[in-house]
C-alpha cells in the first residue's frame, strides 16, 4: 500500500536524524577505540620502560671484589678521580683493565664507595706487575723484615708466608691467623706496620670488642692487624672461630654478618698459654731476638715469660710473681739476654738469684768503666 503524501516529510526527516545517529555512533566507538589502544601503548611502554630500568640496574652492580668460575677477577685498587672511592682491576688471566668502571658478562661493576675513615686506614695497590717467580716473590718479602726490624731467616720468611695469603683468604676453608707474642710490644707493633705495607687490605686495630668487630666494613675482607696484648678471651674465642669460611657471626635485627678474614694479633707475654692450641701462626719475637744475637738455642714462650716475670720485667697474672726452677744454662742466658738488651737493671734483680747477681755485677762493673 501506497504512503500518503501528507506523510512524506516526517519520514524522511526521520530517516535523517537515524543516519546522523549512525554516524555518531561511529564517531564515537573509533574514539573509544582509539583511546583504548592508547591506554594500552602506554601501558605497553611503561612496562617496557620498568623492564629496561630493572634490567640496567640488575646489570649494575658495585663491588668491593669478585671472583669468576673461569679465574676472571676483580679487585680494588687505589684511584685518583675521586676521595676514597677506588678504581677496578679487572685481570683475564692475560690482561690487566683499570677504570672507574669495569665490564664482565654483559655487567657493569663499579667500586663501592669507602667511608672517609675506612679509606684513610687501610692502603689499596695501584695495579700489578710481574713478581718472577712465587720463590723470588717470598725471598724479596722476606728480606724487607730481615733488614727493617733485623729478624732472622726463620721469622722473617714466616711474615712472608702471612702476608701473602692475606690476599688469598677469601679463597681458603680457613682465614690465615698469626699469633705474635714478645716482651717488647714496640717491636710487636713496628711488626704490624710492616705488615701493613704487604697484606690485602690491612686495617691497624687496637682495644677491639666483639661489638667493635661487627661495626668494622667487613665487606672489604680486610686483614685485621691487632695489637692487644690483653685480649679478653671471648674476643680471641669470636676471632678464631669466626676464622672459617661460611660461619657468620649474629648481627642484630635478625641478621648475620661474615667476618671471615685473615688477622693477626700481637699478644705480648702474658696470653701465650691461651694460643698454644689455636688454629694460628705462632712467632715468638723473644726467641727472635736471641737468635739474632748469634745464640743457638731456643727457649719456650712459657720459659721467657716466666723468667721475666721473675726479673719483675712483666707483669704476672696474679699480681704475686711465678717461681719456677729453669735448667740452669738456660737461666744463664736469659738473664744475659735480658742484660745486653738493657731491660735487666740493678732495681729490678731479684735477690737470691745466683743469675741476678751476677746480671747485676756486670752492670756495676761496666757503670764504672
Amino acid at each position: 500500500m501506497q504512503r500518503p503524501d501528507s506523510v512524506g516529510p516526517f519520514a524522511i526527516c526521520a530517516e535523517s536524524r537515524a543516519k546522523k545517529y549512525r554516524t555518531e555512533l561511529r564517531f564515537a566507538d573509533i574514539h573509544l577505540l582509539a583511546r583504548t589502544l592508547k591506554g594500552i601503548a602506554l601501558k605497553n611502554t611503561e612496562r617496557e620502560s620498568a623492564s629496561e630500568r630493572s634490567r640496567a640496574k640488575r646489570s649494575n652492580v658495585k663491588t668491593a671484589g669478585e671472583i669468576f668460575g673461569d679465574g676472571t677477577l676483580i679487585e680494588l685498587v687505589s684511584g685518583s678521580s675521586v676521595p676514597n672511592k677506588p678504581d677496578l682491576l679487572l685481570w683475564n688471566g692475560t690482561k690487566a683493565t683499570i677504570a672507574p668502571r669495569v665490564q664482565y658478562a654483559g655487567r657493569n661493576y663499579e667500586a663501592t664507595e669507602l667511608i672517609a675513615s675506612v679509606g684513610n686506614a687501610t692502603r689499596l695497590p695501584s695495579g700489578c706487575s710481574d713478581y718472577g717467580s712465587v720463590r723470588e716473590l717470598c725471598t724479596k718479602i722476606a728480606s724487607l723484615f730481615t733488614r727493617h726490624l733485623g729478624l732472622p731467616e726463620p721469622e722473617s720468611s714466616l711474615l712472608a708466608y702471612f702476608s701473602i695469603s692475606s690476599w688469598f683468604a677469601d679463597c681458603l676453608p680457613t682465614a690465615p691467623g698469626l699469633a705474635i707474642y714478645g716482651p717488647f710490644q714496640g717491636q710487636g707493633i713496628n711488626v704490624l706496620r710492616l705488615l701493613r705495607c704487604l697484606c690485602r687490605r690491612p686495617l691497624l686495630l687496637a682495644d677491639i670488642t666483639p661489638a667493635g668487630l661487627r661495626s668494622l666494613p667487613m665487606y672489604l675482607h680486610p686483614t685485621l692487624l691487632i695489637n692487644q696484648p690483653r685480649l679478653n678471651p671471648r674476643m680471641w674465642t669470636l676471632l678464631r672461630t669466626s676464622s672459617h669460611r661460611g660461619f657468620c657471626v649474629p648481627a642484630g635485627k635478625g641478621g648475620v654478618l661474615d667476618v671471615h678474614g685473615a688477622r693477626a694479633i700481637f699478644l705480648g707475654m702474658d696470653d701465650t698459654e691461651r694460643i698454644t692450641s689455636a688454629e694460628v701462626l705462632h712467632l715468638s719475637l723473644a726467641n727472635a731476638l736471641i737468635r739474632s744475637r748469634g745464640e743457638i738455642i731456643e727457649y719456650s714462650s712459657a720459659e721467657v715469660g716466666w723468667k721475666l716475670r721473675q726479673l719483675g720485667l712483666s707483669r704476672s697474672r696474679d699480681g704475686a710473681g711465678k717461681s719456677l726452677s729453669l735448667h740452669k744454662e738456660t737461666s744463664h742466658r736469659i738473664h744475659e739476654w735480658a742484660r745486653s738488651y738493657g731491660v735487666l737493671s740493678r732495681q729490678n734483680v731479684r735477690q737470691g738469684c745466683p743469675d741476678c747477681a751476677r746480671a747485676a755485677q756486670s752492670i756495676a762493673v761496666s757503670s764504672f768503666m
